[in-house]
């Protein structure tokens, strides 16, 4: 498994990093429910269509789990739950949901396991990973292709 970076140069005038180089993730497409059917389907007895549904009936279940106050395991991927971002108010007494609660999001762990012989814990989706610039995969893009 790979993760794809792209390097940049930090521009922003008050920083006390101005100029120094960092990296940050880059994606190299997205793939979406019928692509995860579309696997799952080879690789299990199942149509597509009947991967689609019950993927689709899972976000409408989760969701609906998360809206009641749920935090929702999903083994070998992670959990989920919701949070919230908020303004404060100076006594518990003022806090009041509509002014001082501004937003919320749907937070992800991923699920971890810990290392044998080890108190480090490890991502299970993302055990072996290999991290490649961006720019080779464009240069290979590029390159054209010999009869």
């Amino acid at each position: 498994m790979a993760i794809f970076y792209e390097v940049y140069q930090d521009n922003r005038e008050k920083n006390p990093h101005k100029g120094k180089f960092y990296a940050r993730a880059k994606t190299i497409g997205t793939k979406d429910l019928r692509d995860i059917a579309e696997i799952i389907q080879r690789n299990a007895s199942m149509k597509r269509s009947d991967v689609v549904a019950v993927l689709t009936e899972l976000a409408e279940v989760v969701g609906s789990f998360l809206e009641d106050g749920y935090r929702v395991k999903l083994e070998g991927l992670g959990v989920l739950k919701m949070g919230i971002r908020t303004v404060p108010a100076d006594t518990e007494k003022e806090f009041k949901p509509e002014k001082n609660i501004k937003s919320s999001h749907i937070l992800f762990q991923a699920e971890t396991e810990k290392e044998s012989l080890s108190t480090r814990r490890t991502r299970v989706l993302a055990r072996k990973l290999d991290y490649k610039n961006v720019k080779t995969l464009e240069k290979k893009a590029k390159k054209p292709k010999t009869p």
